[in-house]
């Protein structure tokens, strides 16, 4: 009750990376630390952190898993137990970004960000990966060019009191030039 989770990554000498998730007491003693460490060039990263009851969530991405970015996923106890860890990487893309974390009613994790470099044209697409309460991919859901002409991403991503998933962002249409409408998605 009260405690702070914070989570991030750390650079290492050797190019490769560590993902750091931290809670403190709420007076500022440190509880306990969970670190997932990245080799051969890996850099994971905790991007987002959400504390539902008696679990905490984060979600970030890596690179070097196995050659290129993922998006990845974790459950822990407030006690600081992992429950579960999930990658997901993404088909025919150069890599992954996450950009945003949501849990639903029922304790299933979904990320919000976006593939990049995908096809022979490089483009970038939105993605939202839903993870099951106990782990496990639920679902992932790549936008399609025909959905989405122009390169874009999704920024946010919420989950309503009916387990409806909500996600938000926008396209990019020439460089330095965003589209004026946010696409707005219900899955």
């Amino acid at each position: 009750a009260d405690n702070v989770y914070a989570a991030g990554a750390r650079g290492e000498a050797a190019g490769d990376g560590t993902a750091i998730l931290r809670s403190w007491r709420p007076r500022g003693r440190q509880r306990w630390t969970a670190t997932v460490s990245g080799s051969g060039g890996g850099m994971p990263a905790w991007r987002d952190v959400v504390v539902r009851g008696t679990s905490v969530y984060v979600a970030g991405q890596s690179t070097g898993i196995p050659s290129t970015s993922a998006f990845m996923a974790a459950k822990y106890t407030t006690a600081g137990t992992r429950a579960w860890g999930e990658v997901r990487t993404q088909a025919f893309a150069n890599g992954a970004w996450m950009q945003d974390l949501a849990v639903d009613r029922a304790g299933a994790a979904v990320v919000a960000g976006y593939a990049y470099g995908i096809g022979s044209a490089g483009q970038d697409l939105p993605v939202v990966w839903k993870v099951g309460k106990g782990g496990g991919t639920r679902w992932s859901k790549t936008m399609a060019n025909n959905e989405w002409p122009h390169d874009g991403l999704w920024n946010a991503v919420a989950v309503d009191s009916k387990n409806r998933i909500y996600v938000a962002g926008g396209q990019w249409v020439t460089p330095g030039t965003v589209l004026a409408k946010v696409a707005h998605r219900h899955l």
